[in-house]
Formats: structure tokens, C-alpha cells, sequence
């Protein structure tokens, strides 16, 4: 008997439901249907802004990088300049250590210049790779470079 009772209150509060969107007035489906629409262009015109802006600071993050990187070349260069001025017995461990700078530098070069367009956190992934190498590249030249001052 309460089974029965429960299917009837669904039955009826499915029809009430069903009458009541028939009730409904064909101005209010259009302008729901309007307003959708709007909505529509407003998120892909969004969505377009926000791929254009993440272009963008792709673009001017590889930009940045590239610059980095020729200027830790150039630094690198200036100390391998310095290097001629060393001991005989200290030069070999010098050339291992430039080495190193260079083949660092190279890598990075090829990781920023390899990077595909993604999106989300394969992105701030990819930042944050590239800066803690570029950090520890950096770290290394200066390092090299006040040995070199303290001599």
C-alpha cells in the first residue's frame, strides 16, 4: 500500500512537471534560447583572449630565455678567456669545469627551443623546470667567476 502511494506522488508530481513546461510561453523559450546564445559568443570570445594571452607569454617566456642563455654563452666566454691566464696545473680542471657551463647551456637551449605548446600544468611544469635550471646555471657561472676573482 505505501509502494503504491509513493508511485502516485511521482506519477503526479511528473505530470505537474511536464504541464507546467507546456505552460511555459514560447517568448520566454526565445529568450532563453537568446541569452544562451549570447552566452555561447561571450565564452568563446573569452576562451580566444585567454589562448592569444597564453601565446603570448609562451612567446615572451621563450623570448626571455633565449636572451638568458646568450648572455650565460657570453659569460662563459669571458671565462674561458680568463682561462688562458691560469696555471698549467690548474688548466685542465678549468677546460672540465667550462665543459660542464657550456653542455649545461646547450641543453637549456635545446629544451626552451624544443618546448611544444601546451597548457595548464605541463606549462607552470615546464617554468618552473627551465628557471631552476637557468638558476643553477647562473649559480654556476658565478661561482666559477669569483674563484676566478679571488686568484
Amino acid at each position: 500500500m505505501k509502494i503504491t502511494i509513493i508511485k502516485y506522488t511521482l506519477l503526479a508530481m511528473l505530470a505537474q512537471g511536464v504541464i507546467q513546461s507546456c505552460n511555459q510561453k514560447p517568448s520566454d523559450k526565445a529568450e532563453q534560447v537568446v541569452d544562451a546564445k549570447e552566452n555561447l559568443e561571450t565564452s568563446e570570445k573569452e576562451l580566444t583572449e585567454a589562448r592569444d594571452d597564453s601565446a603570448k607569454e609562451e612567446a615572451q617566456y621563450k623570448i626571455e630565455m633565449k636572451n638568458r642563455l646568450v648572455e650565460s654563452e657570453r659569460k662563459i666566454q669571458e671565462l674561458k678567456a680568463d682561462m688562458k691566464k691560469e696555471r698549467k696545473e690548474t688548466h685542465k680542471k678549468y677546460e672540465m669545469e667550462m665543459a660542464e657551463l657550456e653542455t649545461k647551456n646547450q641543453n637549456l637551449k635545446i629544451k626552451v627551443n624544443g618546448y611544444e605548446k601546451s597548457t595548464g600544468e605541463k606549462w607552470e611544469d615546464f617554468k618552473m623546470s627551465v628557471n631552476k635550471d637557468m638558476d643553477d646555471l647562473g649559480k654556476s657561472i658565478s661561482a666559477r667567476a669569483e674563484k676566478n676573482m679571488k686568484k
